[in-house]
């Protein structure tokens, strides 16, 4: 990250706060309402996400800086998996769309801080739970789905820029980036069964990307807003998006809820629960690999 970015939290970075906000609001911002504090959610690569009160002609608006986070993994980069400008134009096409739940408005970009960032409204609630508790299953389910499930030609624009995440370009991923295990038996069986049992093509849809459920608001018990649309994409399988909420695919017991939410069979999601596992083994690298190693060899017909 360059030296030059100026944390928003430190006192005597306010006058370059101010300047980024009020050219983010494209109006004058001549005080804050206490100091700015950062918030995280969720694990993983986080942004420089910092929750401020602004105060322009008198008005208080509550809202939340967002900045690039300080590393970007080379692989997220490499296959267009994080993209902060895109983000912000995503929450601008969405904002007409009536999604059932809210995503936060954004109001513009600055670079006042040393790192371009953007301004966005801040939603009432916090990050969900990891595992969410059975009370809030169906509703986080239909989430999911609405979220994942967007008509391609509901923007021109994110139609023809977002990123194209199709089950045949997935494996593809799947495969450079596990070149270095190419060796591994169960891995080369894996990625020609990956091929070989795709399931076929739906009409392209626009997905969040990563619904997992710390990018999920929650308050006094309902939710209130999906955040983090970094990784907003094209997808001819909606499904795929379950491959980023992990514990979906560790329990069977809620799996029924987010097919049935999606119009699909629990059979349906075999095949992104071995592309799951398949990336926890040979990309992430972490965990009881013998167990992974198992289970994966288990769902293929792998015989070790």
């Amino acid at each position: 990250m360059p030296s030059s970015f100026a944390d928003p939290t430190q006192p005597e970075n306010l006058p370059r706060l101010l300047a980024f906000l009020s050219e983010a609001l494209g109006r004058p911002v001549t005080s804050i309402s206490g100091p700015p504090h950062a918030i995280t959610a969720g694990a993983g690569m986080q942004n420089r996400n910092y929750a401020c009160t602004a105060i322009a002609d008198g008005e208080t608006i509550e809202c939340v800086l967002r900045c690039k986070p300080a590393q970007i993994m080379a692989w997220r980069l490499d296959w267009g998996f994080y993209d902060l400008d895109r983000e912000f134009r995503v929450l601008q096409e969405l904002a007409p769309l009536n999604l059932g739940v809210p995503t936060p408005h954004a109001f513009g970009m600055s670079d006042a801080l040393g790192e371009t960032g953007f301004v966005m409204a801040r939603l009432p609630g916090v990050p969900m739970a990891h595992t969410p508790d059975d009370a809030l299953l169906p509703a986080y389910a239909r989430l999911v789905a609405d979220v994942s499930m967007i008509p391609a030609n509901a923007s021109a624009w994110m139609a023809a820029n977002l990123v194209s995440r199709t089950n045949e370009n997935l494996i593809g991923w799947v495969e450079e980036k596990s070149a270095d295990l190419a060796g591994d038996p169960l891995r080369g069986y894996c990625v020609g069964w990956l091929r070989e049992h795709r399931p076929a093509s739906g009409p392209m849809v626009v997905s969040h990307g990563d619904p997992n459920p710390g990018n999920v608001l929650v308050d006094r018990g309902k939710i209130t807003g999906v955040v983090d649309w970094e990784f907003a994409c094209l997808t001819d399988d909606p499904l795929a998006a379950l491959m980023r909420v992990t514990w979906i695919y560790h329990s069977r017991a809620v799996r029924p809820a987010f097919c049935e939410a999606m119009g699909r069979s629990v059979d349906d999601l075999t095949w992104h629960i071995a592309l799951g596992l398949f990336r926890e083994l040979y990309l992430i690298r972490h965990g009881d690999r013998a167990a992974r190693q198992a289970e994966l060899a288990s769902l293929v017909g792998y015989a070790v």
